[in-house]
């Protein structure tokens, strides 16, 4: 009996240890929560931890966590589908798919709206943004007036401003295309102005500031990441950025996997590196960003940010918005753009074909070859009618982003007439 009892109490305080990559973690109400495979734990001091078993059949280590109000939300880590925490019950909300074509974007609330900026796929990356309506259980783009101000971009370090419904981003990976794909990092300072609906470059980042693959904090009041020996806070309307100095912290954080901040409690909740596990920790606040710091200037241009622009000064952006509507029609649709536009809004079973297509591309595809992984349980018919039914919807949302110029055309082999094959009409 006493060594059951010993048992059940150590069952009860021991922290939870689970594979990387397997989990989210999560503030809701002011508790810590990390929702694993198959189990929920919970913690209000980040050491006591309640564990019980759950049957969500979700793939946790796909989701990020972001609250409104008072709820919390898990959206697909690569875009799509978003769940909510209540009464620690995961419910699926949405109508949507997991799009993976959104990694490493920007979650953030809006106006009491769920919104998602940037992000990477298959294809490209994004410059746009996109909000959820819960209302109707889909997501949605808010277009802006100039989108070819800001690059494609993923891992971008951003914040909103509710007061001047303003978001201002800089960092992430950059992807430029010049006869071929090749990545550098962003180091322009951007902001865009919900109200305008447009995109300003406001700044630059010294060139002391480069960090290549950081990790966000997250829940923190402005935005805070780290690599490796770096603690950087970024403070855009201070127009300066703070580089801590960490002392002890620094190992912690050399092999933190995700950090989270809890702001009922003013602590940090680390998942730091074990092997191939990870485990729990809690940090005060005034042990991670209460210490030293190097203070770093923005390189800003001028009264850059947009919220504090005189009366003359909105003029010249006024101006600008009523030329970008102007061009806006007649703007030409780049090949890479309109592959995003379809990543974002097809089904999953016809991004599938588009992606086997692109694989062999610039090369077309024949017809068995895409029927070769496609619906493997239907009979030959059966997946022949599928398959150019998916086709046919690739075609159609291709034209009706790109002014009804199809994506795919068909053809024959030229090995074998009897052979058809699919290939992409539109050139880069």
């Amino acid at each position: 009996m006493i060594l059951g009892l010993l048992s059940a109490f150590h069952l009860l305080i021991a922290g939870p240890e689970l594979p990387k990559y397997s989990y989210v973690a999560f503030v809701s109400n002011g508790d810590y929560h990390i929702l694993g495979k198959d189990s929920l734990y919970t913690s209000s001091d980040g050491t006591y931890w309640h564990a019980r078993k759950h049957r969500f059949g979700l793939d946790t280590g796909e989701l990020v966590a972001l609250n409104k109000s008072d709820t919390t939300y898990l959206v697909g880590l690569g875009g799509g589908t978003v769940h909510r925490f209540v009464n620690d019950t995961v419910e699926r909300i949405d109508r949507s798919f997991p799009w993976r074509s959104r990694y490493h974007s920007h979650l953030f609330v809006r106006k009491d709206q769920i919104m998602s900026f940037g992000g990477a796929g298959l294809f490209a990356e994004k410059n746009n943004l996109i909000y959820y309506d819960e209302q109707k259980r889909e997501w949605f783009e808010h277009y802006a007036l100039n989108p070819e101000e800001i690059p494609h971009i993923a891992l971008p370090i951003a914040i909103y401003d509710g007061d001047s419904d303003t978001l201002t981003f800089t960092l992430g990976r950059t992807q430029r295309y010049n006869g071929e794909v090749f990545y550098e990092q962003n180091r322009s300072i951007y902001a865009f102005d919900f109200e305008d609906r447009t995109w300003e470059n406001i700044g630059t980042l010294p060139e002391e500031v480069s960090i290549e693959l950081y990790q966000k904090i997250a829940d923190y009041d402005k935005p805070l990441v780290y690599h490796k020996n770096s603690l950087l806070e970024f403070r855009f309307d201070e127009q300066r950025i703070l580089q801590y100095d960490n002392g002890p912290i620094l190992p912690i954080l050399e092999n933190a996997k995700s950090i989270l901040y809890n702001k009922a409690k003013g602590s940090f909740l680390v998942l730091a590196s074990y092997g191939f596990n990870v485990r729990p920790k809690v940090i005060a606040k005034s042990d991670l960003v209460g210490g030293a710091y190097t203070e770093i200037p923005l390189q800003m241009n001028g009264n850059a940010f947009p919220w504090a622009y005189s009366l003359f000064g909105l003029l010249p952006i006024g101006l600008g918005i009523y030329f970008y509507a102007r061009r806006k029609r007649n703007k030409t649709i780049v090949f890479d753009d309109i592959l995003a536009h379809l990543e974002d809004t097809l089904p999953s079973e016809d991004l599938k074909v588009l992606q086997s297509i692109m694989e062999k591309h610039p090369q077309p595809i024949t017809y068995p070859e895409l029927l070769e992984d496609y619906e493997g349980s239907l009979s030959y018919e059966s997946r022949v009618k599928k398959l150019r039914e998916s086709l046919k919807n690739i075609n159609q949302k291709a034209m009706e982003f790109n002014g009804g110029n199809k994506l795919l055309k068909e053809g024959k082999s030229q090995n074998d007439k009897r052979i058809k094959q699919i290939g992409i009409a539109l050139q880069k």
